[in-house]
């Protein structure tokens, strides 16, 4: 049966619609679902979160995210002293200083 205290102030078709047909068509409460529902209930922690799902979720994408962090400053800084080797090279290749000793 619906709950008429927390209808709507207004009159909504709808709202006077359904609960004309829920007071006119009685539902016997399944047990099955009660039970389920009061399961689901017990299982479920009082404050609403799970420690170590907040946990978990700061401690997983934070590391990940450094490493690729790291990983891209690697990459770029090889590839970037690799262009300056050779640079350096030519330079040195096309100076004519005999180097031996």
């Amino acid at each position: 049966m619906p709950d008429l205290k927390n209808a709507p102030e207004e009159s909504d078709p709808v709202w006077d619609l359904l609960a004309r047909d829920a007071q006119g068509h009685q539902v016997a409460v399944s047990p099955w679902f009660s039970t389920r529902v009061s399961a689901k209930a017990l299982a479920t922690p009082q404050n609403g979160r799970r420690p170590s799902s907040s946990l978990l979720r700061w401690l997983i994408p934070i590391p990940l995210a450094c490493s690729a962090l790291l990983a891209l400053a690697a990459w770029n800084h090889s590839r970037i002293s690799e262009d300056r080797f050779e640079q350096n090279m030519e330079l040195l290749a096309s100076s004519g200083y005999d180097y031996e000793v």
